[in-house]
Parts: structure tokens; C-alpha cells; sequence
């Protein structure tokens, strides 16, 4: 006995050859269009962005120029006075003779004899015998502190010519605090002869007055 066919067939097989026939004409199409979908379409032109233009900063104030302060003036200091209680007088000169100061004071004249007075302010403190050269000059110092009030001269003197020739030259110097009085050379052609170069005055307040030369 022949046994009953129990699968089912929705489909006959004429149906499913027409539906994998569309199937692959599907499929076929899509392969040929797929190119044309992939096309960009025309591109736009960008369109270039416009920067706002900054407005201009707002200009400063020209401010006027500060009014200079004025300056005050410095004080006018007080009139301030030294007393001139300190006389040097120096003598120099530049040859190998010997040359002598005399100095004519209110209290006697100090010379290489008496280079001092005793109960005097003056004193010789340099006495020079062999006289000097040109890079060594020869000095002699004399000097007074409180010097007595009066009137004093300056003379020199040329003891003993030595190995120098005349005329020798002598200069001299004299320093005090109100500012020094500077004697211009002297040229001493002869021995045991005076020459008085300056003179001057001191008061009681140590005031200076030249009298000799004007």
C-alpha cells in the first residue's frame, strides 16, 4: 500500500523560479545604478565670511601739562667770618746760594739769628743754608699763630752767593685763611742788601690790609 505524500508545498516550483528571476534583476539594476547614486551633486562656491571691522578706540583727552611747582630759593646762609689767626710766609728759590728771610713784626725782627721771640706768637720752623735746584727748591718757613696786632714786613736777603750766579731769584708766599697773597720773583743782584717784597697790617680782630706792594 503506497504511504500518503505528508510534505507541504505552498509554492510550486514556477513561482519560485519567478521570484528569484526578479530577484536577481533586482540585484542587477542596483549593481548598474549604484555608480550615479555615488555622483556629488555641484559643489556651492563657499561663501567667504566677512569680519566685522572694529570700531576705533575713542582717542584719549590731550590733558593739559601739570603747572610746574615753584621751587623755592635756598636760604641766603649767614655771613660766616674766620678769623685770620694763621700767618705762614714761605720763601724759595732754585740756586746754590744762600738767601735769608727777615721778618719785621710788632714783637722785633726774626731772622737766621733769632728765629724766635720769647713771649712771641712767631717763629722760624725752616732755615735753609746750602740753597736748592730746580726739581728741589730751597725753602724757609716762618709762621705765626694769634699773631700780634701791627704792622709787618717782609724782606730778604742774599748772605753768600755760593756756587749760584746773580741775579737769584727769590719767591714768596703768604698764607692765611681769608686766602693767600702770592709774591711774584724777586732778583736779587747784591749781598748785604734788603729787599722788602711786602707789608701789611693786623688788627686786633685779625683782619688783614696790605700796604706794600699796592
Amino acid at each position: 500500500m503506497r504511504r500518503k505524500d505528508r510534505e507541504l508545498n505552498i509554492f510550486s516550483m514556477s513561482a519560485l523560479d519567478l521570484f528569484a528571476s526578479a530577484l536577481g534583476a533586482f540585484i542587477l539594476i542596483t549593481l548598474i545604478l549604484i555608480p550615479y547614486y555615488l555622483k556629488q551633486g555641484p559643489q556651492e562656491e563657499p561663501v567667504p565670511l566677512e569680519c566685522p571691522i572694529p570700531e576705533p578706540a575713542p582717542e584719549c583727552p590731550v590733558c593739559p601739562p601739570p603747572t610746574p611747582i615753584p621751587e623755592c630759593p635756598p636760604p641766603t646762609p649767614a655771613e660766616v667770618r674766620i678769623a685770620d689767626n694763621l700767618l705762614i710766609m714761605q720763601m724759595s728759590w732754585s740756586q746754590r746760594a744762600d738767601v735769608d728771610m727777615h721778618v719785621k713784626t710788632p714783637d722785633g725782627e726774626y731772622n737766621y739769628q733769632r728765629v724766635s721771640i720769647p713771649g712771641a706768637p712767631g717763629r722760624f720752623t725752616l732755615d735753609n743754608r746750602s740753597g736748592g735746584t730746580a726739581e728741589r727748591p730751597a725753602l724757609e718757613i716762618w709762621m705765626a699763630y694769634n699773631p700780634t696786632p701791627g704792622t709787618y714786613e717782609i724782606c730778604y736777603n742774599l748772605y753768600s752767593t755760593g756756587q749760584a750766579r746773580l741775579p737769584v731769584r727769590v719767591g714768596g708766599r703768604l698764607d692765611k685763611p681769608h686766602g693767600p697773597v702770592v709774591l711774584p720773583p724777586t732778583e736779587i743782584r747784591q749781598t748785604d742788601r734788603q729787599y722788602c717784597v711786602l707789608k701789611f697790617s693786623i688788627d686786633s680782630e685779625f683782619n688783614y690790609t696790605q700796604i706794600t706792594p699796592r
